[in-house]
């Protein structure tokens, strides 16, 4: 058994060992032009840390306005706050967006490959949508690497913020977050 904290610290439970999860449960975040954090994103890392093929995954369900045509940055973020002020150790674009209303499922997939003060990161970033409206393909994605000591992330956040660019109106609809393999 296991111990699973929202990003508020109150404890949940699973029967599942080895998973902790995250959901925003409250009405939907909105707006987007400028970095912001999503809610129901965050995870407290238990004591143990990361190990060599944990994973972080967040899936969003976003929807867009007309407004805002610049391309999309997700940044993965580890912290004490579970705030955009937390450290950033992926932060993956999509293309540019077209004029027009439109719902994508942006996943955001993230594993340690090794642990410690150089462990090797991997981030991987996809949008499924409508074939040209608004988020302006089918499938779009955008890979990462990254080297970085991860030995003090026990009893910090991970999450991640979105950012639409100037003008941007997004609402997001749903967020699901899990750390698996723990």
């Amino acid at each position: 058994m296991f111990t699973s904290y929202a990003n508020t610290g109150v404890i949940k439970s699973s029967a599942q060992t080895g998973w902790l999860f995250n959901s925003n449960t409250g009405n939907p975040a909105a707006g987007f032009s400028t970095d912001t954090y999503l809610v129901g994103s965050s995870i407290l890392i238990p004591p143990q840390n990361f190990k060599s093929g944990t994973g972080y995954r967040c899936r969003i369900s976003v929807t867009k306005t007309a407004a805002g045509t610049a391309g999309l940055t997700a940044t993965l973020r580890v912290g004490a706050t579970a705030t955009t002020s937390d450290s950033s150790y992926f932060a993956l674009n999509l293309s540019a967006q077209t004029a027009a209303t439109d719902t994508t499922l942006l996943t955001y997939d993230f594993m340690t490959r090794s642990t410690g003060a150089s462990a090797a990161l991997v981030a991987h970033l996809s949008s499924i949508s409508q074939p040209t409206t608004g988020f302006s393909s089918l499938l779009k994605g955008a890979n990462g690497t990254n080297t970085s000591d991860i030995t003090a992330w026990a009893g910090k956040y991970i999450g991640v913020s979105l950012n639409g660019g100037a003008s941007a109106s997004y609402t997001v609809n749903m967020v699901q977050a899990e750390i698996y393999n723990i």
